[in-house]
C-alpha cells in the first residue's frame, strides 16, 4: 500500500491551531480566559466535529443529498448545507460552550467571544484534516479550509460574543445565532458546494468577517 504522507494533513489542522492560538493571545490581556478551560474550548470544538462530520456523511448518505453542485444539483446542495450542515455544526459549538455559561464561567462579553472561537478553530482543525482526506491534497482544498477556518472563528466568535452579553442584560443571541447559521450557510456553499470560480464570491462575506472581527477587537482593547 502507497504511504500517506502526514504533512498535507498536519497542514490541514495546524493552521487551525495557530489561528487560535493568536486569537488566544489577542484576547488574553482584556478577557483574561483561563488556559484550562481554553483549552476544553478547543478541544471540544475538536470533538463534535468529528462527530458533526460522521453525522453529515450518514445522512448524506441516506438521503441522497449532496453538498456539490456539480454532483447532485443546485437544490440538492442548498438542502444539505441549510437544514444540515450549518445548523448542526453552529448547534455543535453551542453544545461545547453552553456548559461554561450556565455555570457562570462566562460572565461577559469578551470571555464568550474568546472560548466560542477556540471551539471554532478546534471544529476547523479537523474539518480541514477531514477535508484534505475526502478531497485529495490539493492546492484548492488548502485553499478551502483556510478560508473554512476564518468562517468558523468568525461565526462562532460573533454567537459566543452574544451570549456573553446576556449576563449584563443582552438579548441578542439568538437572532445572532440564526444570522450566523445563515451566513455560515451561505458562506460554506459558495466555498464547498461550487467549483474554484466562485471563490471569488466569498471575498464581500471575508470583508464583512474582517470588518467585524476588527471593530469587537478594537473595543476590546485596553
Amino acid at each position: 500500500a502507497r504511504a500517506v504522507a502526514p504533512g498535507p494533513y498536519l497542514l490541514g489542522g495546524g493552521f487551525s491551531a495557530v489561528a487560535g492560538w493568536l486569537l488566544w493571545r489577542r484576547t488574553t490581556r482584556v478577557a483574561r480566559p483561563s488556559r484550562r478551560i481554553s483549552g476544553y474550548a478547543a478541544l471540544g470544538g475538536g470533538l463534535v466535529a468529528a462527530l458533526s462530520l460522521y453525522v453529515e456523511r450518514l445522512v448524506l448518505g441516506w438521503t441522497g443529498l449532496e453538498f456539490d453542485v456539480r454532483a447532485a444539483g443546485a437544490t440538492s446542495a442548498l438542502m444539505a448545507m441549510f437544514l444540515l450542515a450549518a445548523p448542526l455544526e453552529e448547534a455543535a459549538k453551542v453544545l461545547v460552550i453552553w456548559p461554561l455559561y450556565r455555570t457562570r464561567r462566562i460572565d461577559r462579553s469578551r470571555l464568550g467571544l474568546c472560548y466560542a472561537a477556540l471551539s471554532g478553530t478546534g471544529f476547523a482543525a479537523v474539518e480541514g484534516v477531514w477535508a484534505f482526506f475526502a478531497s485529495g491534497t490539493t492546492g484548492l482544498t488548502l485553499v478551502r479550509s483556510l478560508l473554512g477556518t476564518l468562517a468558523h472563528v468568525f461565526f462562532a466568535g460573533a454567537w459566543g460574543y452574544a451570549l456573553g452579553a446576556r449576563r449584563s442584560g443582552g438579548k441578542f443571541f439568538s437572532a445572532t445565532w440564526i444570522g450566523a447559521v445563515v451566513l455560515h450557510g451561505l458562506f460554506d456553499h459558495i466555498l464547498w458546494g461550487r467549483g474554484p470560480g466562485y471563490l471569488a464570491a466569498t471575498l464581500p462575506l471575508l470583508a464583512f468577517m474582517l470588518l467585524g472581527a476588527w471593530i469587537v477587537l478594537r473595543k476590546a482593547a485596553p
